[in-house]
């Protein structure tokens, strides 16, 4: 039985939270993008959701890649002729 249920866990179940959870992290990535400030408020208001459902890892990986945008924008607008 562990062996069925290992089986089926990698080649089924995986796959199809794999998606869900790609969906999930695309539709918050969709409401921070919102404008005056909704998007906090929204997505603030489903972090307890995401906190009992296991899915509130998605905040790191959001920050992250909010981090590197800002991190590109920040070397592509400096000026580094003067050093």
């Amino acid at each position: 039985s562990v062996l069925v249920t290992g089986y089926l866990t990698l080649t089924i179940i995986g796959p199809v939270f794999s998606t869900v959870e790609t969906w999930v992290l695309h539709g918050a990535q969709a409401l921070i993008g919102l404008p005056f400030g909704l998007g906090g408020i929204l997505i603030g208001g489903l972090y307890a959701i995401t906190v009992v459902a296991g899915l509130h890892h998605m905040y790191n990986m959001i920050e992250a890649e909010m981090s590197l945008v800002y991190m590109r924008q920040l070397m592509v607008s400096r000026d580094f002729s003067d050093s």
